[in-house]
């Protein structure tokens, strides 16, 4: 079959997971034999170049919210039919039909596929590195090259879709073929690797395995891999920080936020215990802000946290500052399909885009909006950073009077979304309370 996929221009340039399924699927589909053509950042006034004709089917993939206009419109007036993948919760909630191949009961044959070989592929795409070009640690120079070795995850964390879409299951990638992908990355120099699975170190043994695969490869190999605190200690156990996991020079852990409780509202849990002392590489901690829940003291318990095992924002690269950081504020809560049920955030907070985007407020919970704030201290020179990252305004530390809440406060400004980031910047640093 000659296929068409298309993928709309997004400014989610963060991805992850589903969102890598434009991608996945070119590869997967190549690989079965198909003549496949991607059109990255697709935009409708593209929509003529299509001859219709020349194509067997075409497809759509919809991963974030800011594509769903386009898609709608591509449902709409292409020529052809047109058949949608991506997150299926978007694509049931705008009535955009679905491909079949991408449906949960054909995830394992077609993202197995594709996860097994779009690494030799990159010259065909031009923003597959959008996200993992680098190792966010700024003392490591150099392209990185995203690669799956898994897809989907197993838990069920309040606010996250991946595993909604993919039903809580994991997609293995075969080992061997795995262990070829290394050699054919060393052949080409190509040693700074970001793993892209939503844990790495699930299971232990397979980890150890790609890794010790990954050092008869080359000894050059420098990676970065996401994992759940749970699945590192569990590592660190078993083996410790030895030559293999030294091959993983950064971890990312989904640390959300220091407050127990609403860890609890996440239906997460964290266990930290004995990792700072046992990994002696660097760990970019990831944090949620916004969600429902929220206040400044569990802001403040996120912002000490970081003070003490987070990185300073000269240490990172520029793009990446905003997590890890004692004062950033992570990616902020989206309201996905298929997570928490809209009418019941509608009653936990106010909604402020119907189109949200990650690293954008979207929606701020009632919890936070009605805290009081007291001013604490005044900003330090090096804290003027988070500000600028944002480019919002410093609070007004003069103008808090008795018994004003963060709503109230921010409704002072002409835009009131970046009195929200600025208090919540100031909440994680100690400046209010």
């Amino acid at each position: 079959m000659n296929i068409l996929i298309l993928d709309p221009a997004s400014p989610e340039f963060n991805r992850g997971s589903f969102c890598y399924l434009p991608y996945l699927a070119f590869s997967a589909l190549k690989h079965q034999g198909h003549k496949v053509t991607i059109m990255e950042n697709f935009i409708v006034e593209r929509m003529d170049e299509i001859k219709t004709s020349e194509y067997d089917l075409i497809l759509c993939s919809v991963w974030s919210y800011p594509q769903v206009d386009a898609a709608m419109i591509i449902q709409r007036f292409c020529p052809s039919e047109v058949k949608f993948f991506g997150y299926r919760g978007l694509l049931k909630e705008f009535h955009l039909v679905q491909w079949d191949g991408m449906k949960p009961e054909n995830l394992n044959t077609l993202v197995k596929e594709g996860i097994e070989n779009y690494f030799y592929d990159f010259e065909n795409f031009r923003n597959i590195l959008l996200s993992d070009c680098d190792m966010h640690f700024a003392k490591y120079p150099g392209q990185v090259y995203p690669l799956f070795t898994s897809y989907g995850c197993p838990k069920d964390c309040g606010f996250c879709p991946t595993s909604k879409n993919c039903l809580r299951k994991v997609v293995w990638a075969d080992e061997a073929k795995m262990s070829e992908v290394l050699k054919y990355a060393a052949q080409r120099g190509m040693t700074n690797i970001h793993f892209t699975d939503e844990d790495f170190l699930l299971d232990t043994e397979r980890a150890r395995r790609i890794l010790q695969s990954a050092k008869k490869a080359s000894s050059e190999f420098k990676f970065i891999a996401m994992s759940s605190s749970f699945s590192l200690k569990k590592y660190l156990e078993k083996y410790g920080s030895d030559e293999f996991l030294d091959q993983i020079k950064i971890v990312e852990v989904g640390f959300e936020t220091g407050d127990e409780e609403l860890l609890a509202e996440m239906h997460k849990k964290n266990d930290f215990t004995s990792i700072k002392e046992t990994f002696h590489n660097d760990i970019f901690w990831l944090n949620l802000t916004f969600f429902p829940g929220e206040t400044i003291k569990s802001l403040r318990a996120s912002g000490r946290f970081l003070e003490k095992y987070g990185s300073k924002p000269e240490d990172l690269y520029s793009r990446v500052a905003g997590n890890s950081t004692p004062g950033g504020l992570g990616q902020f809560f989206q309201i996905y399909p298929d997570t928490i049920p809209r009418k019941e955030i509608e009653g936990k907070g106010l909604i402020i885009s119907d189109r949200p985007m990650r690293l954008i407020p979207s929606f701020v919970p009632y919890s936070l909006l009605n805290c009081n704030i007291h001013c604490v201290r005044r900003i330090e020179k090096n804290e003027e950073f988070y500000y600028n990252f944002y480019k919002v305004k410093e609070p007004d530390l003069n103008a808090f009077e008795a018994g004003m809440t963060f709503y109230d406060y921010a409704q002072k400004w002409e835009n009131p979304v970046d009195g929200y980031v600025s208090l919540a910047i100031s909440a994680k640093l100690g400046v209010i309370e």
